[in-house]
C-alpha cells in the first residue's frame, strides 16, 4: 500500500467516526427540547430504538411516538438533560459499532418554576437527580 492509499483510508476512518459521532450528539438536543420528528430521523427507516427494560421502537413513526409520549413529556415538563458520554467506534466496511455512556438527568422540583434553564451544570433549589435512561450488560453488545 502505498502512502497516498494509506493515508486516505485513515482520512475516511477519523472522517466517518467523526460523522457517527456528530449524529449521537445530536441525540441529546433533539430529545430535550421534544422535537420528535427530526429525532426519529437520526435512526435509518427501519432502525430500532431500544431503551432496555422499557420500550423498543422500530422505525421514524414509533421513536418519534416515543418522544410524543407520556413518560418523555413528563420528563421534558419537569425538566431533563440527556447526556451522552464519549463513544468507541468501530468500523467494519459500511457498518459501524458505537460504544458509550448515556444518562438523562432529571429535576425532581416541586415545580417548574424553581428550575435553572441549564439545570445539568446548574443545582436547583431542589436539586437534581439522575434517571437512568437504560442500560444492558457489554456482553450483549
Amino acid at each position: 500500500m502505498n502512502d497516498l492509499t494509506d493515508l486516505d483510508r485513515r482520512l475516511s476512518a477519523i472522517e466517518d467516526r467523526e460523522a457517527i459521532r456528530e449524529l449521537i450528539a445530536r441525540y441529546g438536543p433533539l430529545a430535550d427540547s421534544g422535537q420528535a420528528e427530526d429525532l426519529a430521523t437520526l435512526w435509518a427507516p427501519g432502525g430500532v430504538y431500544e431503551v432496555v427494560g422499557y420500550a423498543s421502537a422500530t422505525g421514524h413513526a414509533e421513536i418519534a411516538a416515543l418522544i410524543e409520549g407520556p413518560v418523555h413529556q413528563e420528563l421534558m415538563t419537569a425538566g431533563c438533560a440527556h447526556a451522552l458520554g464519549p463513544m468507541a467506534i468501530d468500523l467494519d466496511g459500511d457498518r459501524a459499532i458505537a460504544r458509550g455512556h448515556s444518562v438523562v438527568f432529571r429535576c425532581r422540583c416541586p415545580s417548574s418554576s424553581d428550575m435553572v434553564p441549564d439545570g445539568v451544570d446548574s443545582q436547583t433549589p431542589c436539586g437534581c437527580r439522575t434517571l437512568l435512561r437504560g442500560s444492558d450488560s457489554l456482553s450483549r453488545l
